[in-house]
């Protein structure tokens, strides 16, 4: 009884509520300005035609590859001449729409796209120009005013170190010094420095080459030891190779 009444109480409820459906077709709810419905392109307000250059980068973004670019030149110039995309398979992600440099392509609040063939789905530039956006170019302020609002805002300064910037150039602390000033103590450590002459710095004794006369006139030879007084002159005695086995 208890699960009947609760179920009774929310029909009531319910029954004396506003009502959230519509009676669609007839009535239509209010789309969202994000809404993504139909690939249209963007006429220029100026020139009455389409902003497209024909590049085909939207062609090679799609992930479904949907969208195909046709373009010729007229006097060194391309000139769109076929725009066409097939909604049959469109996810309606938006990537075509974000990826074009010159903002030639749009997507419209259009989303009855019912068909009863399939090559219907395919819309042409023709068809495509019957539901253009008119758009005007945008000013570089406004270009400059939305790179800037974009732009993560800059940390603040402590207090401290802006105060220190306000501070103006010739002004300093209360207990700093003024520049070119020194005290008592510092005066006489500068003096007394003056005062005392410098030692003259001895150049260090470089060692004799090998083979170099000395002040007797001997040769010496750095890589081995003097001789004696007596041997000096003298050359070192020699052993003689003897055979093997032979006593003297």
């Amino acid at each position: 009884m208890k699960g009947i009444a609760d179920g009774m109480a929310l029909t009531i409820k319910h029954f004396f509520s506003k009502p959230v459906t519509v009676q669609y077709p007839y009535v239509k709810l209010k789309l969202k300005d994000r809404f993504r419905g139909q690939i249209t392109l963007v006429i220029d307000a100026d020139t009455k035609e389409p902003r497209c250059t024909g590049c085909g980068l939207c062609a090679k973004v799609c992930p479904d590859r949907l969208i195909k670019v046709e373009a010729v030149k007229v006097d060194k110039k391309r000139v769109l001449e076929e725009w066409q995309v097939n909604l049959g398979g469109c996810m309606f992600c938006g990537l075509c729409v974000e990826t074009c440099p010159f903002g030639a392509i749009t997507m419209t609040k259009i989303y009855e796209l019912a068909e009863y063939d399939r090559s219907s789905f395919v819309y042409k530039k023709e068809r495509l120009l019957k539901t253009a956006v008119v758009k005007a170019k945008e000013p570089k302020a406004a270009k400059k005013e939305e790179k800037s609002a974009a732009r993560p805002p800059v940390a603040a300064k402590p207090a401290d170190e802006t105060e220190a910037d306000a501070r103006p150039a010739g002004e300093e602390g209360a207990g700093a010094k003024p520049a070119g000033e020194t005290t008592a103590g510092e005066g006489a450590a500068v003096e007394e420095k003056a005062a005392t002459p410098e030692k003259p710095v001895e150049a260090p004794q470089r060692a004799a080459n090998p083979g170099t006369a000395d002040a007797t006139g001997e040769r010496t030879d750095s890589l081995r030891p003097p001789l004696p007084k007596g041997e000096q002159g003298r050359l070192p005695e020699q052993k003689e190779n003897k055979p093997e086995g032979e006593d003297i």
